[in-house]
């Protein structure tokens, strides 16, 4: 069952990635059209959507070796303990753990990392034009 739950865990990773770089291709497409009609520049979410999309396909391949290596593993396992009776260790079961979940571990944070940047500079970009309505407020009460 394991090694049945590996082989469908890395084709289902190959079909995730495959339609996140084609649904990020459409986006991307959306975003120009809205950059050529609205004259708005949409240069910072194309950067931003190529990034998360990289980000989400190494995640995919990743994941991908690790259930194919997992799926072998087990396999190997299996093979051997037909003949001798070998079962998987106190010490490797962890490392295999960790190796598909950290993977994960490291997508969220780079897709954190990438829209918690955007979140910054939009921020700062509200609070420097809130400056200029501050400023004239200011000018104003003194009269």
């Amino acid at each position: 069952m394991y090694i049945a739950d590996s082989c469908f865990f890395s084709l289902l990773s190959l079909v995730c990635g495959i339609q996140i770089s084609i649904l990020s291709h459409r986006f991307k497409t959306v975003l120009q059209t809205v950059e050529a009609l609205n004259q708005i520049s949409t240069e910072t979410q194309v950067k931003r959507i190529v990034c998360i999309t990289i980000c989400i396909n190494i995640f995919c391949f990743i994941r991908i070796a690790s259930d194919i290596s997992t799926g072998i593993i087990y396999y190997l396992y299996l093979d051997a303990g037909k003949s001798g009776g070998y079962s998987i260790s106190q010490k490797i079961w962890p490392i295999m753990t960790l190796s598909k979940h950290f993977p994960e571990v490291l997508l969220l944070s780079s897709i954190l990392y990438v829209l918690g940047g955007s979140i910054k500079s939009s921020i700062k970009k509200q609070s420097s034009d809130l400056r200029p309505e501050l400023e004239d407020s200011f000018e104003n009460d003194d009269e």
